[in-house]
């Protein structure tokens, strides 16, 4: 399996190296703009590189994240741009390979944590909320803080305090921790409605009725209380297609019941 350190590299060499041009105008650019678009041609033919991005997205990813946090030091001196210090930069990948495209209707178990591409229209969506994403809990017992990350909307707590290692006197302190913005948005097919988490720049760029393509990450989202997972789909990237587009795979989308979303 590839290491993380080649994969970062790899971020360097195939990607970010030919758009420098880019991200030198996203820098200037920021705060207003955050996000890089890249496409997945840009990610080159290196296998290595391109398979994991398909299987294993999450922690391609975050190398990829990784990789664009040293790419901005090593090239980029503070006083040319506009960012500042634990301020983030996002990438979107896009125009993921049709072998990955599949309906509302096709998503199951085997798509789980992998990328796909999805179609639809958005039936209905919630109010922008912020998402801890960074967990900090403070120990009662000596004042030492951990930081725990956050991959979903259930909160993920630490165990014991890793200063004095008690576990029972830990609490969180929502003043610490970090947020970023999201939203939940209910995406049909006609035949299907899955919900679809948007983070960061995603954030508040849709309205009911829009017709979207989405690159997105499958997650299971599991009850303490059952063994049975309601699919939520994990916003990489999106686009808006024309409403009189209906993409391969999908009809027009009509008000329909509740269907079952489990895995």
């Amino acid at each position: 399996m590839i290491s993380e350190q080649e994969l970062i590299e790899k971020w360097h060499t195939h990607v970010f190296q030919s758009v420098e041009d880019d991200i030198r105008d996203l820098l200037v650019a920021f705060p207003d703009r955050r996000n890089l678009s890249i496409s997945f041609e840009q990610c080159g033919t290196d296998y290595r590189f391109t398979a994991p991005l398909l299987s294993d997205p999450d922690r391609t990813l975050e190398a990829g994240r990784t990789a664009l946090a040293q790419f901005v030091d090593q090239r980029f001196d503070e006083l040319e741009t506009n960012l500042r210090a634990n301020e983030r930069l996002y990438f979107r990948l896009q125009d993921v390979p049709d072998s990955v495209r599949y309906p509302l209707t096709s998503i199951r178990s085997s798509h789980l944590n992998r990328l796909v591409t999805v179609a639809g229209t958005v039936r209905s969506l919630e109010s922008p909320q912020p998402r801890v994403v960074t967990a900090v809990f403070e120990c009662d017992r000596c004042g030492e803080e951990t930081t725990v990350p956050q991959h979903d909307r259930r909160l993920r707590d630490t165990v014991r305090c890793q200063a004095c290692q008690t576990g029972t006197s830990l609490r969180l302190v929502p003043d610490y921790c970090e947020y970023v913005d999201a939203q939940l948005v209910q995406l049909t097919d006609g035949d299907r409605t899955l919900p679809v988490s948007l983070e960061h720049d995603l954030t508040g760029s849709v309205e009911a009725g829009d017709r979207l393509e989405l690159v997105t990450i499958p997650r299971a989202r599991l009850d303490s209380e059952t063994t049975r997972a309601e699919i939520e789909l994990e916003a990489v990237s999106l686009d808006r297609l024309p409403l009189d587009e209906h993409p391969e795979g999908t009809e027009s989308a009509a008000p329909v019941p509740e269907t079952d979303n489990t895995v």
